[in-house]
């Protein structure tokens, strides 16, 4: 998992079973109001299909759609990943347990890699 904190990128151990807040909390990256300091925080997730990223709520914003793509290609490299994932942003909220499905699909990594 990773996060973008005041335009820097942070990244988790690749075997972390934290969630995003306890690891944040854990680097000492969140305020003692935790829920606000989310809200300004990019979140992005690697799951078995592509990149999901989102802000506090699981909500897209412009300013965390911005950051996602100025990071886009430091990530790939990072994850070393191939380019059939897909990015995408925001989640549909729906039940605990349940896969929440993505608000917006951005396409593939490799067509937006070009």
């Amino acid at each position: 998992m990773f996060a973008i904190i005041n335009d820097e990128l942070y990244l988790a151990s690749i075997n972390s079973s934290l969630s995003h807040r306890d690891w944040l909390k854990s680097k000492k990256l969140l305020g003692a109001d935790i829920d606000k300091d989310l809200n300004g925080i990019t979140m992005v997730f690697v799951g078995r299909d592509g990149l999901y990223f989102c802000e506090g709520d699981f909500i897209i914003t412009k300013r965390a759609e911005a950051e996602i793509f100025k990071y886009l290609s430091e990530l790939m490299d990072k994850l070393e990943t191939n380019n059939s994932l897909y990015l995408y942003g925001g989640f549909i909220k729906g039940k605990v347990g349940e896969k929440w499905l993505p608000e917006k699909d951005y396409g593939s990594l490799e067509a937006l890699s070009r």
